[in-house]
């Protein structure tokens, strides 16, 4: 009896030991899916999401205090409002101390900040306005969409929020808007001060300034005297930033390369093996981007989108309902869950969780705009308490959201115009 006891054990503990070696093995297995994630991720960060547009004000305000050298703004919107204008003073007063201050701003989505040019010039600070008119009627369609404030290479927040009074106070419960952003610390500053200082040598050297002298690009742009950084690493958490700038990218202009922030989300939705929670304001996704979402729900991950309702939605962006109305049937025939946000306030958040293991927040709202004519960053972690709060925060918001289904979207296909949907299919590539 004893030996048969005894021989009980052995057999036990050699299951275990099998049982604890699959569950290693299970884990290698589901880690080794986002390897791609941990070639290429930058470590030695420190990071902290912000929520709300108080914290976002508090830290921009910040790293506007803390620079010693240089701090770089790009930026889609960029307003003459009294938010606005509350950063013109505090870039000028710094300006006037002799740091380097530099914005990189859209034509488009920042021309009403022109009325502050006479100021910002007058006080130091260097100004670019990315593919005005003169620069190539065929161009015109392409934009700045990123949101970049970056300190000393040291120091940066990224995410949605422009400068505009509708961030002043954005929140899941303000009547206006509901973003997200990101304060980082570490070598993901440093990289993405060396790609603002690309863009801006390329923006100067275009259009209108082609073939000013060098002279001529210093003075008025600094052309030549752009600052580098020495990446900080004395931070403990891993990072991968991402950008692409569609007009600059001769690859992805010439079709030979995947936009660098739509190939990233496909490895990431082809590394996922469980679940997936998307934030997507304007969801018009790309058609590769469709295909990856529907093997994803092949593999039976589950997918969830949350994007704006037709009463969230900013009044210009109403047509992009109809946008992810016509783009999203094969989705929803393959099981995502797409949710309509219910609140008043624009929801703008850029935000993505793959499996619990690896986000992302950034700029990008996984239009087809997005990856065509825009440039975006994106910033992917695998820092826990980063993807817990964001896990938290999305599964709070999709509990109090409205699914698609075929009614919701027969009420709101009948809010819209015969002409807005007569033009929608020449349009739908610009959404």
């Amino acid at each position: 009896m004893l030996s048969c006891f005894t021989h009980l054990r052995g057999v036990m503990r050699l299951i275990c030991a099998s049982l604890a070696a699959l569950a290693l093995l299970t884990a290698a297995a589901l880690a080794s899916d986002q390897q791609w994630y941990q070639e290429k991720a930058l470590s030695g960060n420190q990071m902290q999401l912000l929520v709300t547009g108080a914290e976002t004000q508090r830290a921009r305000l910040g790293l506007i205090r803390l620079a010693r050298n240089s701090l770089y703004l790009s930026a889609y919107i960029f307003k003459n409002d009294s938010y606005a204008k509350l950063y013109v003073d505090k870039l000028c007063q710094r300006a006037r101390q002799g740091l380097d201050v530099r914005l990189l701003l859209d034509n488009h989505g920042g021309r009403k900040s022109t009325d502050f040019l006479p100021e910002l010039e007058s006080c130091g600070v260097r100004v670019i306005y990315f593919n005005p008119p003169n620069w190539d009627l065929g161009d015109v369609m392409y934009t700045i969409h990123e949101k970049l404030m970056i300190a000393d290479g040291q120091w940066l927040v990224i995410g949605g929020s422009g400068f505009a009074n509708e961030y002043r106070n954005f929140g899941k419960d303000d009547a206006t808007w509901y973003d997200l952003d990101l304060l980082v610390k570490g070598p993901a500053a440093c990289w993405y001060q060396r790609q603002f200082n690309k863009n801006w040598d390329r923006s100067a050297k275009t259009g209108a300034f082609a073939g000013s002298s060098p002279q001529y690009l210093e003075h008025f742009y600094g052309l030549y005297s752009a600052k580098d950084c020495t990446p900080d690493t004395s931070g403990t958490l891993q990072a991968l930033p991402i950008y692409s700038n569609p007009l600059f990218d001769e690859d992805s202009r010439e079709g030979k390369e995947l936009h660098h922030n739509l190939k990233t989300q496909l490895r990431a939705i082809q590394g996922t093996k469980q679940s997936m929670r998307l934030y997507a304001p304007y969801f018009v996704p790309h058609p590769d981007l469709v295909q990856a979402l529907v093997d994803a729900r092949s593999r039976n991950v589950e997918v969830t989108v949350i994007t704006n309702s037709y009463d969230s939605i900013d009044p210009e962006g109403r047509p992009v309902i109809l946008g992810t109305f016509a783009t999203t049937k094969p989705l929803l025939d393959a099981g995502v869950k797409i949710l309509a946000w219910p609140k008043y306030s624009v929801l703008h958040r850029k935000a993505g969780i793959f499996d619990n293991t690896l986000a992302y927040v950034g700029t990008d709202n996984l239009d087809r705009r997005g990856v065509e004519y825009q440039s975006e960053s994106s910033l992917y972690t695998d820092a826990p308490e980063i993807i817990n709060t964001l896990t938290a925060q999305f599964n709070e918001d999709a509990a109090i959201s409205i699914p698609f289904e075929a009614r919701y979207i027969a009420d709101i296909q009948a809010k819209n115009t015969k002409w807005t949907k007569f033009i929608l299919p020449f349009i739908l590539d610009y959404l």
